[in-house]
């Protein structure tokens, strides 16, 4: 005879496996909720680090970026200037890092362009031989470059920076250039007056002599000496842009600064000196183009009195004149040596 089932035990039995069933499916859920929830939380430290720590790690990026570019021109400037006061010969770089801002979890970087240009007053100072301002008789010249950096979508300003005149200045969106040595131009133009800046050395006048016996008709000695200048020796500084004279994006970028002398021997019977009028305005204002002029002016003339003054025997007048031309004429024709200092500047 079959035994009675016991149906209370057989429905405890039935709920106590739908409990184990409940609990292991809530134990599959768990981890997934869980999870779910870390990953709200990281999603939002995220978005609070994007949208408040964010901008201001990358403005402070890019002013380091900045100021390494700051750093950069500077430093070249001085390797210019010490070039031309040496007047040694090289290479000699600078690294610059067109972009910045790039901090963790945005590495977006800004851009940069770095540029060389000749603009106007394009020369300075030109030297001829036998004549004035005929093409064929120009012996050195002196020109100018200038260099600039221009920040491209910036993370913290649109600054940049600029090289001219041997003075290097900040450029930003709210205001013109500013000298970054010097509370104003005004300034700058005093100190290049004062001190001469890079224009102090850009012109040397050199000689040699020696000492002649005079005699008479008959080819006999008279017994009387006098001095000849028998070389003349003229150290000019130019710049010329180089070949690479443009580049932009966000990478490294070098300033490259190429030094080379050139020597060349003539034999002529004047030295003409002519300074670019644009040096020197109408109104005598305190600017950077002016006190270049001023300074170069002084200098040239300065060695030209030295010259006149060694009472040489076969070297004639000396004339100057309003025009900024500075004449010599020899009374036999000299020996002049000219070594031309070629700076060229590439990016």
């Amino acid at each position: 005879m079959r035994a009675k089932t016991d149906k209370k035990s057989d429905a405890t039995a039935f709920n106590a496996k739908i409990t184990v069933k409940t609990a292991d499916r809530e134990n599959a859920v768990a981890p997934v909720v869980a999870v779910l929830l870390i990953l709200a939380v990281l999603m939002t430290i995220i978005s609070l680090y994007s949208a408040i720590y964010v901008p201001a790690l990358k403005e402070q990026s890019e002013i380091e970026h900045l100021a390494g570019v700051e750093e950069a021109f500077l430093r070249f400037s001085s390797d210019i200037e010490s070039a031309i006061l040496t007047k040694s010969e090289g290479t000699v770089t600078r690294n610059v890092e067109l972009g910045g801002g790039s901090v963790v979890l945005s590495p977006l970087k800004s851009g940069g362009i770095m540029e060389v240009k000749n603009e106007t007053p394009t020369w300075t100072y030109k030297i001829y031989k036998d004549g004035y301002a005929a093409q064929e008789n120009l012996i050195a010249q002196s020109l100018l470059v200038n260099f600039s950096y221009e920040a491209v979508g910036n993370f913290w300003m649109d600054n940049g920076y600029l090289w001219d005149y041997g003075i290097v200045s900040l450029k930003t969106p709210y205001s013109s250039a500013t000298p970054i040595q010097y509370t104003t131009y005004e300034a700058a133009a005093d100190d290049i007056k004062a001190n001469g800046g890079i224009f102090r050395s850009m012109f040397d006048l050199d000689y040699l002599s020696n000492v002649v016996f005079e005699k008479d008709g008959e080819g006999k000695l008279t017994g009387n000496t006098y001095l000849n200048c028998s070389e003349i020796i003229i150290t000019a500084v130019t710049f010329e842009k180089g070949a690479s004279d443009y580049t932009s994006g966000s990478g490294h970028a070098t300033l490259k600064m190429d030094s080379k002398m050139e020597y060349q021997t003539i034999s002529t019977g004047d030295l003409v000196i002519t300074m670019n009028p644009d040096l020197f305005p109408p109104v005598n204002t305190d600017n950077l183009p002016n006190s270049a002029g001023d300074v170069l002016e002084y200098n040239i003339g300065k060695e030209l009195d030295n010259l006149r003054n060694q009472g040489f025997a076969n070297i004639g007048t000396f004339t100057y004149d309003p025009d900024h031309v500075f004449r010599v004429h020899f009374n036999a024709p000299v020996k002049v040596t000219v070594r031309n200092l070629i700076l060229t500047i590439s990016v």
